[in-house]
């Protein structure tokens, strides 16, 4: 009978909330989440399919375990690596450029290289300054030639040709109230745009008595590359939301969210420094 209640005992201490907790946490220190325990470097004989063994070294499971022990560590680390990396690129957007090819061997491309050894070649800018007044008018003459020289002056220009210095009828407009100013620019595509991005708004400070339009492959390129990025910002401003409820429905855990979220932030911000190259 002793030995009965005894057992009986065991049995029902056995069966309290609190010796299954400790079951449970014993269990789950013996399960591995990420896989089976394997120290570091130590190899283990699976068994193949078609009979045999190969061994093999679960390397990415032994990084992940060394993730989770030490995650402030990492999770320090990916922060300080997406704030240095936001900081590097934070100015990467004015090298940005739409152009950079051009096909070889057309007949446009050798029409515009003899067109170019002829000084006939087209302008990278093209001002179109529009007046009150006549141009031929003393006062917007000489605002006209100042003009000119201020763009012919400009860091990274090569040459600034308009009516007003050059006194050509092709350049002035049918009712006299207008004239061209044609710019060409140093360098390739993107360096023309940044010249273009700096060099505009200072002419148009410099002739605020005159109504200036511009035009030229440089302006459409940081025109088209200013559009770009508002197209992108707004969709951006739309598809991470949209990415934040998709994916919270689908692992309903915030912090499960967080990470695709923090791991795309990193790999975006990691970017950003490659295109200051």
């Amino acid at each position: 009978m002793a030995d009965k209640k005894t057992d009986s005992a065991t049995l029902t201490a056995d069966e309290t909330p609190a010796a299954r907790r400790l079951t449970a946490r014993l269990a789950l220190r013996r399960r591995d989440l990420l896989g089976p325990a394997v120290p570091w470097g130590r190899h283990r004989r699976v068994a193949a399919a078609g009979g045999g063994a190969r061994e093999r070294t679960d390397v990415l499971g032994a990084v992940a375990r060394w993730a989770y022990r030490h995650c402030r560590l990492v999770l320090g680390s990916a922060a300080c690596l997406f704030l240095l990396c936001a900081v590097v690129g934070l100015n990467a957007g004015d090298r940005w450029s739409n152009g950079g090819v051009i096909a070889g061997g057309t007949a446009a491309q050798r029409a515009e290289q003899a067109a170019q050894r002829l000084g006939a070649g087209t302008p990278d800018l093209v001002l179109y300054a529009r007046s009150r007044r006549p141009v031929d008018a003393p006062e917007v003459a000489e605002r006209g030639r100042r003009l000119t020289e201020l763009a012919a002056r400009s860091p990274g220009v090569a040459s600034a040709l308009s009516y007003w210095n050059t006194g050509l009828d092709p350049l002035r407009s049918t009712d006299g109230r207008g004239a061209l100013l044609r710019i060409d620019l140093k360098g390739g595509e993107s360096e023309t745009a940044r010249t273009a991005r700096t060099l505009v708004p200072a002419l148009r400070a410099a002739a605020s008595d005159l109504d200036l339009s511009v035009s030229g492959p440089a302006w459409v390129n940081v025109s088209a590359t200013d559009q770009a990025e508002r197209d992108l910002l707004r969709s951006e401003l739309f598809a991470l939301p949209a990415a934040f409820v998709v994916l919270a429905l689908a692992f309903g855990s915030l912090s499960a969210t967080l990470v695709p979220l923090g791991i795309g932030l990193i790999a975006a911000s990691g970017a950003w420094p490659c295109w200051r190259r």
